[in-house]
């Protein structure tokens, strides 16, 4: 699994990854590499501001919502969105 949701040269990129941990090969992360912002994060992980690095209210279970709701995503997309957004219960979910 590798999507990219997001690259710019400026800012970064991020993608949403198989989790790095053999125990949970199927777990998705949001992967973010920027120059102010870099890690992998978990859905209800509160992001940076991208352009300065600087905490804000954006959660990463905001950023793939937002990305999967794109009616040009595949069903691959959104199954891994899906897989992402499950793992915090508090935070959006998508149907199906």
């Amino acid at each position: 699994m590798d999507h990219l949701l997001y690259e710019d040269s400026e800012v970064g990129s991020a993608r949403l990854i198989r989790a790095p941990v053999a125990s949970s090969p199927e777990i998705p992360v949001l992967r973010i590499h920027g120059a102010e912002v870099a890690g992998d994060f978990g859905p209800a992980d509160i992001l940076a501001d991208p352009w300065s690095g600087k905490p804000s209210t954006e959660r990463a279970a905001d950023v793939v919502h937002a990305w999967a709701a794109d009616p040009d995503r595949t069903e691959e997309q959104r199954a891994a969105a899906r897989l992402f957004l499950r793992q915090w219960s508090d935070g959006p979910q998508m149907d199906g």
